[in-house]
């Protein structure tokens, strides 16, 4: 094989890694003119079709319909963080409350603007300068600058900046200065300057004086003008067109033009360009440290670290954006491309020298060996080769699949996918297949003169024996290294595994392991410094052993791509291959420790309660500053003390539904691409009503309603129930009526029969005194009937009369007794009528009727609490003998007193709902009947102890 070099030396502007904003992802023209940042972190872009607001995810548009053109240009935020700007018609306007307010004025031909810390606005113009002071809204212009004709259109000023307190700017005569709001010339010049020719930028001692053509830059201290001593800048500006000049709070000067944008150090004049082929117009570092640039044709560029060098195939210096492996030799750095091209890079001067293969096949290795101070690679053709300065060694085919290289004592050791190989340039081979395992790196251990290998089977110690190199130690036997690393001042050893955990040993003795965060793969560690670094397939992994902690560097970062093929640490650089280039990293590793902001555009849901109706939604407008996540950060957003829910930062609005009745706490926040927590919250409370049917009102109206639906119901049923009460009433007084009218004539009819007897004896003294006993109780029966109740007293009195008539018929045979306990008032206890009389004529009818010799009959009235206790008793032949009587006699009898008072006391049972029992009771002497007892419970009404 031959070896064809070619050395090809280029010195290439500087290109860091950045993102672009442009019309195919969302910017709505790449003519851009002007960028801020305003009081809350978000960024505003002044573009030929407008003013847009930029929230890390869209653009919002602001304008107003006075305006003339679209056009925003000299975007500047005031003391009070209101953004004021310009068109090309000369229009002035001021976004106040998320509205374009114009700002009416007399000037004309306006060229910048600048704000102080007054709250006033400064306006350059081609008839002096204008300030307006936005809480006053008053105008005042300065146009005498020493001249005798002030007011003739040769005021002329432009470039206005700020200076320790005061304002220096460029007018028709010079370099003048205001301060405390009283003009003085600081420099007069009629021949050399001339208006709208000429940038100024002041520093702590000095202004210097740019030529917008780049034709010079000159030095103003006191009354004396000098030509600036700095080549390098003055070359770099030679023939490009200053479009602005800004010093940025990294205290550099950035200067664009049409091809480029400068960056001058004044501490260390150090200068160098940035993307020399792009035409910019402004400049911007952010609180979050990215670096803004607009450019003119391209949209604009946001740069996450300015020290992040980047090589591509774009900046038309590296053959292949797709790197493979990087070694050095402690001058160079060397880098591979996936089309067998090797280059090299000098890091000081950036120059780049290409190697060109005539076997253009994938480099599979790459490596410096020190003791031949030569750098071996090996393509996938088998073909391994040395670079020696320019010469080549060549190495037989013999040696396949190589991975990794080192050379000991005049030895090569090759690691294959085969196992390692052991190779002397005297054609002797030693220690072949010493190792059949894959071998993936190799060091050479100076302290114990030993060979560390990386294999499948762990890591394998090789020690030279009586001139033959044998395995001495394993660590890890039968567990498969990616990569290691050696502190040699702690005497550590670092062993990354292919299951992504890192093993610490010391002294061949395992301390410690070191786990890999999740989802990220490794399968290359380099320690330096007390940190671990890795190439991922998520980007760059640092870890900080003795914070430990992980720092993760990606594209978002500033990284140009996230597939790291190798990484190469040299001189505090931390080297990468990538996917899209080679870059360069400054160590130790800077994190941006800005966090992102949370704001609410409806402002008023965070100053006052919010009180919402049940059901209504909650409609929350977020927005976040956050513009080094890319728009890849998240809202979160808690009620109470429920969980997180997650959102997407697309999301316009948050709507929140079915918040429950009662007091509510919201708290809503941002986490940005590396899980970090917004620097703020946002909290609103407030209260939602209860639902109507929950509320004081409605209940009670629903109370209302059922208690007259209840009302309207019961009333119904009651009336519908005292009717039917006083129907059944009514009914069974009928019926009451019509029994008595029923029992007194039987009762009458039974008196006369007796007294027809005493006739038919013609006893006629008796049958004249019962007779008139009998007027008397007919007069008093007929008097009763009319009611249904009648004291006691009444009845009893009823009743004795009775059985006086009855002792008529049976002469002395018939005795009767009535007996009435204290317990009774009878003139205050009332029952009803004739409820007792109907069972004295049973008992005499039936019971004393038919018996032979005496005949008594016995009456007992006691009261309790509610109830009369009636009992009669008689002697008489007993119910089943009278019986069998009646049934000889009259077989077609009926009872009719007893049956009818017995359908009385249940009718009255009814209509009382008091029970009125009656309980008859056959009265025996050694199973012969000796006569009848009859206990009648009554209720009483009016009962009154």
């Amino acid at each position: 094989m031959t070896m064809i070099l070619s050395c090809l030396k280029i010195v290439y502007a500087q290109y860091p890694q950045h993102f672009t904003y442009d019309d195919e992802n969302g910017l709505p023209s790449n003519e851009v003119y002007s960028i801020v940042q305003d009081h809350q972190g978000f960024i505003w872009i002044g573009t030929s079709v407008g003013l847009y607001k930029y929230d890390g995810v869209r653009y919002h548009y602001y304008n107003t319909a006075s305006q003339k053109t679209n056009s925003a240009a000299n975007l500047v935020i005031s003391s009070s963080g209101k953004i004021y700007y310009m068109n090309f018609k000369h229009q002035v306007f001021v976004v106040e409350q998320d509205h374009v307010i114009e700002l009416k004025h007399s000037m004309s031909k306006i060229n910048n603007l600048l704000t102080d810390n007054l709250h006033q606005i400064w306006f350059t113009h081609d008839q002096g300068i204008s300030v307006y002071n936005e809480k006053t809204k008053e105008w005042r212009t300065i146009n005498d600058f020493g001249m005798e004709n002030s007011l003739s259109t040769k005021c002329y000023s432009n470039s206005i900046k700020k200076n320790s307190g005061s304002l220096n700017f460029i007018n028709t005569r010079g370099i003048g200065s205001i301060q405390n709001g009283e003009f003085q010339q600081l420099f007069t010049s009629d021949t050399l300057i001339v208006p709208g020719k000429y940038m100024i930028e002041p520093l702590e001692n000095k202004t210097l004086l740019f030529h917008t053509d780049g034709q010079s830059i000159h030095e103003i201290s006191g009354d004396e003008i000098s030509t600036y001593q700095n080549k390098d800048l003055i070359k770099l500006i030679a023939n490009r067109k200053i479009t602005n000049l800004k010093t940025l709070s990294d205290g550099k000067i950035w200067i664009c033009t049409y091809s480029g944008v400068i960056q001058y150090d004044p501490s260390n004049n150090n200068t160098q360009i940035l993307f020399p082929n792009i035409a910019f117009s402004d400049v911007l570092l952010d609180r979050e440290h990215n670096y803004w640039f607009t450019t003119l044709q391209e949209g604009v560029f946001r740069v996450p670290n300015m020290n992040y060098l980047v090589w591509n195939m774009t900046n038309e210096n590296i053959l292949n954006d797709k790197l493979t492996h990087l070694t050095s030799d402690g001058h160079y750095i060397y880098f591979s491309n996936v089309n067998g091209i090797i280059q090299r890079i000098e890091p000081m001067t950036r120059e780049i020298f290409s190697y060109n293969i005539q076997l253009q096949s994938d480099i599979q290795h790459l490596s410096y060996l020190s003791e031949d101070s030569s750098i071996t690679f090996y393509q996938g053709t088998n073909e391994y080769g040395l670079l020696e300065n320019e010469s080549t060694l060549l190495i037989p085919n013999k040696i396949s699949s190589v991975k990794c290289t080192e050379k000991v004592d005049n030895e090569y050791f090759f690691g294959t996918s085969a196992g390692l190989i052991i190779y002397n340039p005297q054609n002797i081979w030693t220690g072949e297949n010493t190792i059949k395992s894959w071998c993936r790196e190799i060091k050479y251990r100076e302290e114990d003169h030993s060979v560390l290998i990386a294999s499948t089977d762990g890591l394998i110690k090789l020690n030279k024996t009586e001139n033959k190199w044998q395995i001495s130690d394993t660590l890890l036997p039968s567990v498969q290294i990616s990569s290691f690393d050696i502190s040699t001042d702690e005497n550590l050893i670092y062993l990354l595994t292919f299951g992504g955990n890192v093993q610490v040993f010391k002294d061949q003795k395992h301390i410690s392991t070191i786990s890999l965060p999740e989802g990220i793969q490794s399968k290359i560690l380099r320690y330096y410094k007390n940190n671990l670094y890795f190439a991922t397939n998520k980007g760059v992994l640092v870890y900080d052993l003795k914070a430990k902690y992980f720092i993760h560097l990606n594209r978002l970062s500033g990284l140009a791509s996230n597939n790291v093929q190798d990484l190469l640490i040299e001189k505090d650089q931390l080297w990468l291959a990538t996917g899209k280039g080679l870059q360069a990293i400054p160590i130790p590793v800077q994190i941006n420790e800005s966090s992102a902001a949370v704001y609410l555009k409806n402002k008023d849901l965070i100053n006052n309660s919010v009180v919402l109706e049940y059901g209504a939604p909650l409609i929350i407008d977020p927005e976040v500053s956050s513009y080094s996540s890319n728009g890849q950060y998240s809202y979160l957003y808690k009620i109470n003390e429920n969980e997180w829910i997650e959102l997407p930062a697309d999301i316009e609005q948050i709507e929140i539904l079915n918040l429950p009745s009662g007091k509510f706490k919201i708290r809503i926040k941002a986490v940005d691409h590396l899980g970090r927590d917004s620097e703020n919250e946002i909290i609103i409370q407030g209260n939602v009503y209860p639902p109507f049917w929950e509320r004081w009102w409605f209940m009670l109206i629903i109370f209302l309603f059922v208690s007259m639906i209840i009302y309207y119901f019961v009333r119904r049923e009651l009336n519908k129930q005292r009717k039917e009460m006083k129907r059944l009433n009514e009914l069974n007084l009928a019926k009451l009526t019509a029994i008595r009218s029923q029992m007194n004539p039987h009762f009458m009819f039974n008196t006369l029969n007796s007294l027809q007897d005493l006739i038919l004896k013609q006893d006629f003294k008796n049958t004249n005194y019962y007779l008139t006993k009998f007027a008397s109780l007919m007069r008093m029966i007929l008097h009763n009937s009319e009611v249904n109740y009648l004291q006691l007293s009444s009845e009893i009195k009823m009743i004795q009369m009775y059985l006086e008539l009855e002792q008529l018929r049976f002469g002395d045979d018939f005795k009767f007794q009535l007996e009435i306990d204290d317990t009774c008032n009878i003139d205050q206890t009332e029952i009803p009528t004739m409820m007792i009389q109907p069972y004295l004529e049973n008992a005499i009818k039936h019971g004393l009727l038919h018996k032979k010799g005496q005949k008594s009959l016995s009456i007992y009235f006691r009261c309790e609490t509610t109830q009369l206790i009636c009992t009669i008793e008689d002697n008489g032949i007993g119910r089943k003998k009278s019986a069998e009587i009646n049934s000889r006699q009259n077989p077609d009898h009926q009872s009719f007193s007893s049956e009818a008072n017995q359908y009385r006391a249940e009718i009255l049972t009814k209509n009382s709902k008091k029970n009125h029992t009656i309980e008859i009771v056959d009265l025996e002497n050694e199973g012969l009947p000796t006569g009848t007892k009859v206990i009648l419970h009554i209720p009483i009404e009016n009962f009154n102890s």
